[in-house]
């Protein structure tokens, strides 16, 4: 197959194409002259608002606008709370007297005022007729002491008085192993005889086991000094009648060698064992 039967004549193919577009773009071209040939247009009716969209970024802060004119003022709020108590001002001036009320009805009579001072005394009024006796009244109080009055003369002796003692009738003994004092008075035939137990500390010497003590009583007992508190026939330590007055000491350290002593005398002349018995007998 050649070439020439496979490509068109590009001056027919070119003839074609435009006849194609022509026919294509007519009704176009009329449409457009229809347009162009519309009366000039009106301003129409504005359509439904469409949906908002996303709100944008924030812009920058511009400058301050303008200060506007004061507005009316609004219609009066309601009363607010009360404030605090405010300093207190100044004393202002005295106000000027007032009209004078009418006269009010007398209160009631009020209490009796203080007693006043005495007054003067008043001049002397007539004598008064002499009244009838009265009832006799009651005894006074006693009055007070009268001064001393002058010595009296003497009064007669009265009659004789009892002998008195002197140190001569005066006698003390002791007794209970001078526990008690014996207080002894004797003026003819009386006598006044008075007993004083004392718990006085009297040194019993060594206790002693059956012996009774006394209140005052002390005794040695293992070395040691002891104050009896009551009667007790206990030992000193046992119960609570005996006090310890004197502990005992420790013992002192070994005095030193006294210095050699004389010579004792001469003593008697022995027995001959060889001229005696043996029960003792001299031959």
């Amino acid at each position: 197959m050649s070439t020439s039967t496979l490509l068109p004549d590009p001056r027919a193919f070119a003839d074609q194409l435009t006849a194609r577009m022509r026919g294509a773009i007519a009704p176009v071209a009329a449409r457009l002259e229809r347009i162009e040939a519309l009366p000039p247009a009106r301003d129409g009716r504005d359509g439904l608002s469409g949906v908002q969209g996303p709100a944008g970024e924030k812009g920058e802060r511009g400058d301050p606008g303008p200060m506007g004119t004061a507005g009316s003022d609004g219609p009066e709020g309601a009363m607010g709370l009360m404030g605090p108590i405010g300093l207190t001002g100044d004393k202002g001036d005295p106000g000027r007297d007032g009209i004078d009320g009418v006269d009010g009805a007398p209160g009631p009579q009020g209490p009796a005022g203080e007693k006043g001072e005495k007054g003067e005394k008043g001049d002397a009024g007539e004598p008064g007729p002499a009244g009838s006796d009265g009832a006799d009244g009651a005894t006074g109080a006693q009055g007070p002491e009268g001064e001393k009055g002058e010595k009296g003369d003497a009064g007669e002796p009265g009659p004789a008085g009892s002998d008195g003692y002197t140190l001569d009738h005066f006698n003390v003994e002791l007794a209970a192993g001078g526990r008690v004092l014996i207080l002894t008075l004797t003026s003819g035939d009386r006598v006044q005889r008075r007993e004083l137990r004392t718990a006085l500390m009297i040194y019993r010497g060594v206790f002693k086991p059956g012996d009774s003590y006394e209140q005052g009583d002390t005794v040695t007992w293992a070395g040691s000094l002891w104050h009896c508190n009551g009667a007790t026939l206990e030992k000193p330590g046992d119960g609570e009648t005996w006090t310890l007055a004197v502990k005992k000491g420790r013992d002192g350290k070994d005095g030193a060698h006294g210095e050699r002593g004389e010579p004792g005398p001469q003593g008697r002349a022995g027995h001959d064992l060889t001229q005696m018995t043996p029960e003792g007998a001299r031959y």
